[in-house]
């Protein structure tokens, strides 16, 4: 396999390589990888999108990088294409779209090698879509996500696993089974219901955490029953939901990460991330019917409620012989981020149950009262992420009420006390949420305009216009700002600007400065 040549980075102006008049079929792969960076490739589809991707891949830096951070550099290269490329007007790069075709195209190219010995990856894009031609399909990503997924705001800045099909994991030698894997056309994830029991026994097995396991079962099967309804609304063929499989999982997995409990280590059950538990474990999805028969299993008796197994006992009722009590390989969670099989965000259904903990929580959460009868939480009080989220709630997104005719402290103040009184959350943490936090404010809605003036006869000081020395009634003031015309003071000519107290020193005299975006002489 011979070597890639060293990327070229264009700088200022043109390279001379770069034949933007050629069709992009035609281009040897140097050409097309400084067409693309230099965004003169016309037309630019899917077909280019894939092959743009496929260059990034190969390039040396980019070989032992992990698939995520990969994305990174593609995804910020495909917006500078569009910024550059007057023809292409498109949105910004979504970050699960971006990780879901390079991991495509990674599988292909670990496909490709596995039944090619002979395979020569930097020149043979074309051969990839001999195993994997599905690729060409820009819309292969419906077949995996739900549309609410693919549309959410989630999905355009973090990445997330696909909610309908699995992603098929990378092979490392022939495996005649991978086609047939592939086309596989599953309702939804298989996974879906272990990957979510996952999530939630881990939460309540947090370390310090003193809350009931029901409670928490509870507010989890109400968040994974309401994210069923509406995946079914879009997708009929996926199951309804089932209280009875849904605790079968729960109460499976429990068995598997309540036996690390007795390491000693309970942190090491929050460091695990689900492959890393199935790499371990190896539960099935089909380990339901080892315990019920299949009529019990999707009758409507154990949708409506729980209903104990009919073949054998719920598995935590299994002795500690049976039970795998090792401990899960560290090295692993590496190996998996570096596949991009660990999203950045767990499924919708996971995120609603952490949103409703979050809530339930904020109602319990100690408060005190001011003069102005508005619930608030000293900084002292910060001590757990939802005493955070709170805080600025109250403190940064609701409308600020004066105590005692004396103004509220600003955003600044907040900050600095959050960070200074001692708390149990890290720095890092209350820094991210505060910048997060702070762009969900009300949009600001200025006052009505105004108009200044500082002209020599009034001593050089910044004034509403009708408000003179002479002390103008208020109908003139109310005159004046309806009619918005120009008004001849003092000579000069007129400016037209945002307002603010930066503003004051900088008019000069015999100019009028007002609220608006024109600057008229």
């Amino acid at each position: 396999m011979s070597s890639p040549p060293p990327l070229d980075v264009p700088r200022d102006g043109p390279s001379p390589d770069v034949r933007p008049d050629k069709d992009p079929a035609q281009l040897t792969i140097e050409e097309f990888r400084r067409c693309f960076l230099h965004g003169s490739i016309t037309p630019w589809d899917h077909n280019q999108y894939l092959r743009a991707a496929y260059i990034t891949l190969l390039e040396p830096d980019n070989q032992e990088r992990g698939l995520l951070d990969v994305a990174t550099k593609f995804a910020g290269r495909v917006n500078s294409f569009n910024q550059r490329n007057s023809e292409v007007q498109r949105e910004p790069e979504s970050r699960t779209l971006t990780v879901f075709w390079l991991y495509h195209i990674r599988l292909a190219m670990k496909v490709t090698r596995a039944y090619q010995m002979n395979y020569d990856e930097y020149y043979n894009f074309k051969r990839l879509l001999h195993y994997i031609p599905e690729m060409v399909d820009e819309d292969l990503a419906t077949a995996y996500y739900s549309p609410d997924i693919l549309e959410s705001e989630y999905s355009k800045k973090f990445w997330i696993l696909p909610n309908l099909r699995q992603l098929i994991e990378p092979i490392e030698y022939p495996d005649l089974s991978f086609r047939e894997r592939f086309i596989k056309k599953d309702p939804e994830d298989p996974e879906r219901l272990l990957r979510f029991a996952f999530d939630v026994v881990r939460r309540y097995l947090r370390p310090g955490e003193t809350r009931r396991r029901s409670w928490f079962i509870n507010l989890a099967f109400a968040a994974l029953q309401q994210q069923t309804i509406r995946l079914r609304s879009m997708r009929p063929q996926v199951s309804p939901y089932s209280e009875t499989q849904s605790y079968f999982y729960l109460q499976l997995v429990h068995a598997a990460l309540s036996q690390l409990l007795v390491t000693g280590d309970a942190q090491l059950i929050q460091d695990l991330s689900y492959p890393q538990f199935q790499d371990t474990f190896h539960i099935l999805p089909s380990a339901w019917d080892t315990y019920y028969s299949a009529p019990l299993w999707d009758s409507l008796k154990s949708r409506a409620s729980f209903v104990p197994p009919d073949l054998r006992p719920l598995p935590d009722t299994i002795q500690p012989p049976e039970v795998w009590t090792g401990s899960p390989d560290r090295n692993a969670r590496a190996r998996f981020h570096h596949l991009g099989l660990i999203p950045e965000l767990p499924s919708l259904e996971t995120l609603h149950f952490h949103q409703a903990i979050l809530l339930e929580t904020a109602k319990a959460l100690p408060t005190t009262t001011t003069t102005t009868t508005t619930t608030t939480i000293p900084p002292s009080a910060v001590t757990t992420h939802a005493h955070l989220l709170k805080y600025i709630h109250t403190h940064l997104i609701l409308p600020p009420l004066p105590a005692d005719n004396n103004p509220p402290p600003t955003l600044l103040t907040h900050h600095r006390h959050l960070l200074t009184t001692h708390s149990l959350l890290p720095k890092k943490h209350i820094t991210y949420y505060l910048s997060i936090l702070r762009t969900l404010q009300p949009p600001y809605t200025p006052p009505p305009p105004v108009r200044y003036h500082n002209c020599p006869c009034h001593a050089n000081v910044p004034i509403p216009w009708g408000f003179s020395p002479d002390a103008v009634d208020a109908s003139r003031v109310h005159e004046q700002r309806q009619r918005q015309q120009r008004v001849f003071h003092g000579g000069g000519n007129f400016i037209y600007r945002e307002h603010s107290k930066y503003y004051h020193s900088s008019v000069r005299p015999g100019q009028y400065l007002e609220r608006g975006n024109h600057y008229l002489a």
